[in-house]
């Protein structure tokens, strides 16, 4: 078992919108597509898809400030 962060990209950013979280956790996290349009209007940001393997699994953002 591998588990690595790569880039969000062109090729994946779809599949990074369509995952999801259990319904009590949605309070606590923005919905990825938000996620990913800040990324790409504020500076600093940094989007990682979670991979297991070859499957995305997860998403996680990072701000550097």
């Amino acid at each position: 078992m591998t588990v690595t962060l790569r880039p969000v990209t062109a090729d994946n950013w779809k599949q990074c919108v369509g995952l999801s979280v259990e319904p009590e956790q949605k309070l606590f996290v923005a919905p990825n597509a938000y996620s990913l349009a800040e990324a790409a209007y504020e500076d600093g940001c940094v989007p990682l898809a979670i991979y297991h393997d070859e499957t995305m699994v997860g998403f996680a953002m990072y701000w550097l400030r």
